[in-house]
């Protein structure tokens, strides 16, 4: 059986494999996707059984992966147990710390949702950042009007300030009269 760690990023994702048999370790880096990676896992001495933390890139690689036959495993990056002085911390290192977790039992996988299932977490995430931003600008807007009203230009940011003048302005010209 074969163990294998992955440190998966967005431009790249390392891999290590421990050989049960031989105890072999084995190293190797990729590229961008995640075909190559799978291919690797291809051709190593079955059964193949691999972990990667969840993140950002996302399940693509354990979704394909999973689709080829090869037992992948996304864990929470929490629940990785660490050393309390390993302080260096390189993909390489992580892929093979992985690999040994693995193989010692010690890692806890986490759900790996289909993708309609993940589009929508993803759409849910998405319309409540909108949401936020939408309250802080509001928020923001109304605070500018409130020191415009009470007159004070002093203690605004310099943008804030510049916004105060081309609307103070913009009212002097209105307020004064025509000739």
């Amino acid at each position: 059986m074969t163990w294998v760690g992955l440190d998966v990023h967005a431009r790249s994702t390392h891999g290590a494999a421990i050989d049960s048999l031989t105890g072999e370790l084995s190293r190797v880096r990729f590229g961008v996707g995640a075909e190559p990676v799978v291919a690797w896992l291809r051709e190593l001495p079955g059964p193949v059984r691999a972990a990667y933390e969840a993140g950002p890139t996302g399940f693509a690689l354990a979704r394909l992966a999973i689709d080829a036959g090869i037992d992948v495993r996304v864990v929470a990056p929490s629940k990785t147990p660490r050393a309390s002085g390993d302080r260096v911390k390189t993909d390489r290192k992580d892929a093979e710390l992985l690999a040994r977790l693995l193989l010692a039992g010690s890692l806890k996988p986490v759900f790996v949702p289909p993708d309609w299932l993940e589009s929508i977490r993803h759409l849910a995430r998405t319309r409540e950042y909108v949401r936020r931003d939408l309250g802080r600008a509001r928020h923001r807007a109304r605070r500018i009007l409130d020191a415009l009203e009470r007159g004070e230009a002093a203690r605004m940011s310099p943008c804030l300030m510049t916004s105060r003048m081309a609307a103070t302005s913009r009212t002097s010209r209105e307020r004064s009269p025509t000739k």
